[in-house]
């Protein structure tokens, strides 16, 4: 399976984020995201139903061209926007804005794309082979190269993969991202970092957190 073919399908989907964040154990999210003519958007709100955090991720001719992230409770706003083999960011926290240019691979992956990707290569993953790819973390202006392995926490019914730095010096700085899919390749649960983030734009705090995909649904929304 190519996995640019998961762009032209079109679904809503919905679930629920639990954080395990030390002290922030009883924080929940729920998010929805939508896929349709070639666009990625997801939206996460808190307990009480306030949006926290949102994205959006565009495609043209089979790469993304225009990636944005919000985080309305730290006042952070994100765009990455592909400009031939550039990637230009402009980055604002509160009332400061930084532009950085960026010349990472053409096939680099950003936000919702690594669900997909690595879903495409579970026949690769499941004989054994490691995969490896690179990641852009447009907030930091940071592209990390990635690997992707099947965890030996596998079960008969689910293919769990582990998502690690590619340089041993660098595992211990990138947070931990494991990932269980079932045998048609959907996406059943994640654990790793959540998009929103808590705190304020002087002190944010990065939440890692336990996602459940509830129901997902054919079509466009």
């Amino acid at each position: 399976m190519n996995v640019y073919a998961t762009l032209t399908l079109a679904f809503v989907l919905t679930g629920d984020a639990q954080v395990v964040t030390n002290g922030s154990e009883d924080t929940h999210f729920r998010f929805e995201a939508s896929q349709c003519d070639g666009s990625f958007h997801s939206e996460w709100r808190s307990r009480e139903g306030r949006v926290v955090a949102e994205e959006e991720l565009v495609f043209k001719d089979q790469l993304w061209f225009r990636y944005h992230l919000q985080r309305w409770t730290i006042k952070q706003d994100v765009l990455a926007i592909r400009e031939n083999e550039t990637v230009r960011l402009v980055i604002v926290n509160g009332t400061t804005t930084r532009q950085v240019t960026l010349r990472p691979e053409k096939k680099t992956l950003v936000g919702p794309q690594l669900v997909d990707y690595l879903g495409a290569q579970l026949q690769r993953l499941r004989k054994g082979a490691a995969v490896e790819f690179s990641y852009l973390i447009p907030e930091h202006a940071l592209v990390l190269s990635l690997r992707a392995l099947v965890d030996r926490s596998s079960r008969p019914n689910e293919t769990v993969v582990r998502v690690e730095a590619t340089s041993m010096l660098m595992r211990a700085f990138v947070p931990k991202t494991v990932l269980a899919y079932d045998n048609a390749g959907l996406l059943k649960s994640m654990t790793g970092r959540l998009l929103p983030q808590i705190g304020d734009q002087k002190n944010p705090v990065a939440l890692d957190g336990i996602i459940r995909i509830e129901r997902i649904e054919p079509g466009c929304r």
